[in-house]
């Protein structure tokens, strides 16, 4: 952990799962700020390097989604809707619908509210996907 780590006291992760046959997913946990910035340029990279395809940020560990994380998202949707593919945000917490309506990303990418299914159209994605939450530890 760094020492910037250390002082804003959160374990922020990052982690892509590219499994075959299912959708590439992004799963972010803690405070998605500046600190993982490095972490998530390069989770950009390697979602560019399989290639486009239809993606699912599962931001449902977050605490709190900064500039930087609100930027990874608006990047990611940029470079998957430009290829005719969908961004799906499934998230539950009000620091992450809050700040993805603030920063224009609901007109952008499919938010899935995984405490309010029916309201946010959650059944959008087929289930072979398997969005639902997994364990983040």
């Amino acid at each position: 952990m760094s020492a910037v780590e250390k002082a804003v006291g959160s374990r922020p992760r990052v982690r892509c799962q590219i499994l075959r046959g299912r959708l590439p997913r992004v799963v972010l946990t803690g405070d998605v700020d500046l600190v993982i910035a490095q972490r998530l340029q390069r989770t950009l990279a390697k979602l560019r390097e399989r290639g486009p395809a239809d993606v699912v940020v599962d931001a449902t560990g977050v605490t709190f989604l900064g500039c930087t994380g609100l930027g990874f998202l608006a990047e990611l949707s940029s470079y998957v809707t430009e290829h005719g593919c969908q961004l799906y945000l499934v998230a539950s917490s009000r620091a992450v619908l809050r700040a993805a309506q603030l920063g224009g990303l609901y007109s952008a990418v499919t938010v899935l509210d995984s405490a309010n299914p029916r309201a946010s159209g959650f059944g959008v994605v087929p289930d072979r996907y398997e969005i639902a939450r997994r364990d983040t530890g």
